[in-house]
């Protein structure tokens, strides 16, 4: 019994030890050629776009759902789409963009519906990818709540650097290469292919609605306004057959956004897309969809600006931009 006790022992530090390993080996060539790596050249632009700026933050709903030279040409402001996919979870997503928020920049939040239910704010096996490859974060740089939901994924993510198929050439759907991103941040290949096959959302969630999830965002709101930014809140283009099934679940997030002091664009109703729109994922648009849906956001943020204009006595986008700065 002592030997088989000391055998486990050897055994499990073998295994902590090999997936310390992992951890610190590079990430493989088909992780680096992946959309996960995208953010790489999200971040760029984070850094270099010059104001005044339109940052557009949630996953593939705003990747897959936003013609940003559309904005740039109604608006005369520059836009950065940082969406890659739900799957990086929402905490994340906020905490990665607040750093690069700079006086003026409006910053329009589209989050996923499936965030504020359960612990899915706080990612999925994409985060690893994304914190350890991409932004070189340590593991206790992560949160106790971010590990929660994630550690399952831990012993796949280390071991893959073993894995010999990581190493071949990428060869995953254009849709999920890194550089199937415009120079804005949008995903555009998929605009010219046709709609594909896929399930629609019978519901948002098994879990229950998270108060939390709603804290952090009051939080990034506040830290948007102590950097003299400002900050709306949007909603992702939804399959009708997607909305119809889920909209208790959806009217719940939309009521809950109403009880705070946060300035929305539109509703979830107005943001509804017909199934006909759709591309291959209920929050996934082709081009019809995605011009449709940026028309909408383009009128609900129209509006807004205009009332920041007269509140500064302003004419233009640009100065309203300027004047904060």
């Amino acid at each position: 019994m002592q030997g088989f006790i000391k055998k486990l022992i050897f055994f499990g530090l073998g295994l902590v030890l090999l997936l310390g390993v992992g951890l610190m080996l590079p990430a493989p060539p088909r992780i680096t050629q992946s959309m996960v790596f995208a953010k790489v050249e999200k971040d760029s632009l984070l850094r270099t776009v010059s104001g005044p700026r339109l940052i557009v933050v949630g996953g593939s709903n705003t990747a897959y759902g936003l013609d940003s030279q559309m904005i740039k040409d109604s608006l005369g402001i520059n836009p950065i789409n940082t969406g890659i996919t739900y799957e990086l979870g929402l905490v994340y997503m906020l905490e990665a963009t607040i750093e690069y928020v700079q006086a003026g920049d409006i910053v329009v939040l589209s989050p996923e519906y499936q965030h504020f239910f359960g612990k899915f704010a706080y990612g999925r096996e994409f985060l690893l990818y994304s914190a350890f490859d991409v932004d070189g974060m340590a593991p206790w740089d992560l949160s106790l709540a971010h590990w929660e939901n994630v550690y399952s994924f831990f012993p796949k993510y280390a071991f893959s650097r073993f894995k010999p198929t990581e190493y071949l050439p990428f060869e995953g759907a254009a849709i999920n290469r890194r550089y199937s991103y415009n120079e804005y941040g949008d995903m555009d290949v998929h605009w010219d292919m046709e709609q594909q096959t896929f399930s629609p959302f019978t519901q948002i969630s098994r879990d229950t609605y998270n108060p939390e999830v709603m804290s952090e965002v009051l939080a990034f709101q506040e830290k948007i306004a102590a950097k003299g930014a400002h900050f709306f809140v949007t909603f992702p283009g939804t399959q009708k057959t997607s909305y119809d099934n889920c909209e208790e679940q959806i009217t719940l997030v939309y009521d809950k956004f109403r009880e705070k002091d946060i300035a929305l664009l539109g509703d979830p109703v107005r943001y509804i897309m017909p199934d006909s729109l759709m591309f291959n994922f209920p929050y996934h648009m082709v081009r019809k969809g995605v011009e449709l849906r940026t028309q909408l956001l383009l009128e609900d943020l129209e509006v807004k600006l205009v009332a920041l204009n007269r509140d500064n006595g302003s004419t233009s986008y640009q100065h309203m931009v300027v004047v904060q700065e």
